[in-house]
C-alpha cells in the first residue's frame, strides 16, 4: 500500500537553480552538504529518544550557527544526527542524479539499501524509525537570512511516497524542497566522507565533523564553551561537557587520520582551546590561530 506525506509538489526544477558540484568522478558514497547546514546545529547533537522529549517549533526555534547567517527553525520537530544520517544519504542520491543532468528533484532509494548505507538492518522496528525521520524531514521548515541581506523559507525534503517499506522490493520516491538546492549555490558546500562519518558513534563527534569538513587545514582554535552551545549541550555540567568533548575529539582523530584533535589543557579552565589541525605545512609546522568565529544566531557574527 502507498501512502504520501505531501506538501505541494513541483516536479521540475528550473534550470538556474541547478548547481555542479564539479567533482571529476562524482560523489561516490559521500554527501556533499550546504555550508549553511554544516556550520549550524540544524541537526543536534542530542538524540531524542525516550525520556528525552523531541523540541517542536509550535513558535519559531533559534538554530545557533557558527557564521554570518541567521537560522530559525519555523515548522516541524527539532533534527538530530540520526536524522541527519538519512538526509546525508538522500543529498547523495540526488546529486548524483542532478549530475547527469536529470529534469526533477525526485530521487528513488530501495529501502533495505537506504538503511544499509546509514549502517541500520532492515525489520519492523528501523523500517519505522525511517519513516518517522523522513517525516520530520519533510515536515522541517526554516527560515534562512544570508549576509548579503537575502532572506527566504525553506525546506529540506518536500515529499516522500514509499511502498512495501518491510519487502525486499520496498522503494521511497523522494522529493527535495527546491530551497535546498540554493544553499549549495557559488560552491558553498562540503565533502563529508562515508567512510569516516560512519565510523563515527559519537553524535557530538559527528556535528563536529561535519563544521571542521567546511575548513582547510587550520581551523580556527574555538572555545569549549562556543562549541557546548554549538552542538545543543548548553545544560550539562562543565565537567561531564569536557569528558564528552575530550572522546568526541578523540574519535575524531582516529577517524579522519587528521593531525591534531585535542582540547588543549589550561590552568583557567576558561583559557581552554578545541585544537583540529588536518595537515601539518612542508616544514612540520603550523600556524596558530586563536581567533575565534562568534557563535551568533543572527547577521553579524564573525565572517568564516
Amino acid at each position: 500500500m502507498k501512502k504520501t506525506f505531501s506538501t505541494p509538489k513541483t516536479k521540475h526544477l528550473d534550470h538556474s537553480m541547478r548547481n555542479s558540484l564539479n567533482l571529476k568522478y562524482g560523489l561516490g558514497a559521500n554527501a556533499a552538504v550546504p555550508y549553511i547546514i554544516a556550520r549550524s546545529s540544524t541537526f543536534s547533537s542530542q538524540i531524542y529518544r525516550g525520556p528525552i522529549k523531541r523540541p517542536e517549533a509550535t513558535v519559531p526555534l533559534d538554530i545557533k550557527t557558527l557564521g554570518n547567517s541567521k537560522i530559525t527553525q519555523i515548522a516541524g520537530h527539532r533534527l538530530d544526527q540520526n536524522d541527519a544520517d538519512v538526509f546525508y544519504e538522500v543529498a547523495r542520491a540526488l546529486f548524483t542524479k542532478v549530475h547527469t543532468h536529470e529534469p526533477d528533484v525526485q530521487v528513488a532509494l530501495k529501502c533495505r539499501a537506504l538503511l544499509s548505507s546509514i549502517g541500520r538492518a532492515s525489520g519492523g522496528k528501523t523500517n519505522l524509525l525511517l519513516r518517522e525521520s523522513l517525516e520530520r524531514l519533510v515536515n522541517a521548515k526554516f527560515e534562512i537570512h544570508e549576509k548579503t541581506g537575502q532572506f527566504y523559507t525553506t525546506g529540506l525534503l518536500q515529499s516522500i511516497a514509499y511502498s512495501d517499506v518491510g519487502s525486499s522490493k520496498g522503494h521511497i520516491q523522494i522529493e527535495v524542497d527546491p530551497g535546498l538546492i540554493k544553499l549549495y549555490k557559488g560552491n558553498q558546500w562540503a565533502l563529508l566522507k562515508k567512510k569516516e562519518r560512519s565510523v563515527l558513534k559519537s553524535p557530538i563527534a559527528r556535528a563536529m565533523y561535519a563544521y571542521y569538513c567546511t575548513h582547510g587545514n587550520n581551523p580556527y582554535h574555538l572555545l569549549p564553551d562556543t562549541l557546548k552551545q554549538f552542538v545543543g549541550r548548553l545544560g550539562m555540567q562543565d565537567y561531564k561537557w569536557l569528558a564528552l568533548l575530550r572522546t568526541a575529539l578523540d574519535e575524531l582523530k582516529i577517524a579522519t587520520g587528521w593531525h591534531v584533535c585535542e582540547l588543549a589543557a589550561a590552568s583557567d579552565c576558561r583559557a581552554m582551546r578545541v585544537i583540529v589541525i588536518k595537515r601539518m605545512d612542508e616544514k612540520g609546522s603550523h600556524q596558530k590561530n586563536y581567533s575565534e568565529p562568534t557563535l551568533e544566531t543572527r547577521s553579524g557574527a564573525y565572517d568564516i
